[in-house]
């Protein structure tokens, strides 16, 4: 297959009501376990990733965007490979210039009129370029425990369904992620989805809905929200973690001067099991028909 854009890999996620995992990597070995998950079970894939302060060098992830590109356009299933969080026009340019067939601009913070702005700007650069582009219209909150938060005061503002429809009349933008309830990170407590709000929002647009802050939701709550319209999910926190908690495991179970196969091993199998667990709940249909599949 090849990388695809955004709008290509949802395209029959609205009608056939499923979603597509999205899972952000960080490093090579995960990313290879989320991509052999998603090519077993041979349904499509959105390999996510963003700038953070994980490595302290200037050029890691540019050649890490390099690595997935080149991976993803050799995969057996279609691939979109997204920026997530993308804070400005120049970082959803970079990450196009990088190989992204998708990029999210996250304007959510700012007034109506300045995302509005922000949003079609990019929207006419990366169609230019034959990508898509994510938005996002309400504000979906962070947990400290996120990579992605702000602060103690980063709450979630809900998504009016007629502003949903407004918002992407005014930008042209391709999927719109919207805010239903969930928040980035580990719950504090058990997060209250409002599924009406989310059946409404899908009545008005005929677009891909895009749901972040999926860490700690359950199968039921997956059921629910891909059964009223959901047809991205954004998954990081409830993987890298396990991830984490496994790799300590066997790290603690190593004999002394044993070299770290193991834990780079452990590294990929719990990706490769949690992306696969996830592809399930999420109702993600193998692909059968072929795609019309976009080369880049």
């Amino acid at each position: 297959m090849s990388l695809v854009s955004l709008k290509e890999i949802t395209k029959y996620g609205i009608e056939e009501r499923y979603a597509v995992a999205a899972v952000t990597v960080f490093d090579p070995m995960f990313a290879e376990g989320v991509l052999c998950a998603a090519e077993d079970k041979k349904t499509p894939i959105i390999m996510m990733f963003g700038k953070t302060d994980v490595v302290d060098r200037p050029d890691y992830y540019p050649n890490l965007y390099q690595y997935l590109a080149n991976r993803c356009r050799n995969s057996s299933v279609p691939v979109c490979l997204h920026l997530d969080h993308g804070p400005s026009f120049e970082a959803c340019a970079y990450a196009i210039r990088a190989g992204a067939t998708s990029v999210m601009i996250d304007g959510s913070m700012l007034p109506y009129e300045e995302n509005v702005k922000v949003t079609r700007k990019v929207v006419e650069m990366a169609h230019a370029c034959g990508v898509d582009v994510e938005a996002e219209i309400g504000h979906v909150g962070a947990n400290t425990t996120s990579h992605e938060a702000l602060g103690d005061d980063d709450n979630s503002i809900y998504t009016e369904p007629y502003m949903a429809r407004k918002f992407v009349e005014d930008t042209n933008c391709d999927a719109l992620a919207i805010a239903i309830g969930t928040a980035h990170g580990i719950y504090k407590e058990k997060p209250v989805l409002n599924i009406e709000v989310l059946k409404q929002i899908r009545k008005e647009l005929n677009i891909p809905l895009v749901l972040h802050g999926a860490s700690g939701l359950t199968q039921e709550d997956f059921s629910k929200v891909v059964d009223g319209g959901i047809n991205k999910i954004n998954i990081c926190t409830a993987l890298v973690v396990k991830t984490a908690q496994d790799m300590l495991k066997t790290a603690q179970s190593l004999p002394e001067n044993t070299p770290h196969f193991a834990i780079a091993a452990t590294n990929f199998q719990t990706a490769y099991e949690e992306t696969a667990k996830h592809i399930e709940w999420f109702k993600t249909k193998p692909i059968i028909p072929a795609m019309d599949i976009m080369r880049y």
